[in-house]
């Protein structure tokens, strides 16, 4: 599977996830310092946000990743890329 992409300094933390779960949660520490995102604690003193997000298209990677394993590549009918072939033969060919 592939890496995330990132911009910064700092690469995404990628939360573990337990076998068989197919979608991931990241946590990434470069785009709060990028957009200057912080709060304001009890002390006034300024702390830095950590954001976290999911993309579709890493959750739909992992789930085809996952489906090939689970299915050792022979997919089933109804998830197979080709499900139908249409081969024309007439009485010549017989």
């Amino acid at each position: 599977m592939s890496s995330p992409v990132h911009c910064g300094r700092h690469p995404p933390w990628i939360l573990p996830t337990p076998p068989g779960v197919v979608t991931a949660l990241e946590a990434v520490l470069s785009q709060p310092v990028r957009f200057e995102l912080g709060y304001l604690a009890a002390d006034q003193s300024l702390h830095r946000r950590v954001m976290t997000h999911r993309s579709i298209t890493g959750s739909l990677e992992r789930l085809v990743a996952h489906l090939i394993a689970v299915y050792a590549g022979a997919l089933p009918v109804w998830l197979a890329p080709v499900q139908l072939g249409v081969l024309p033969v007439t009485s010549d060919q017989i």
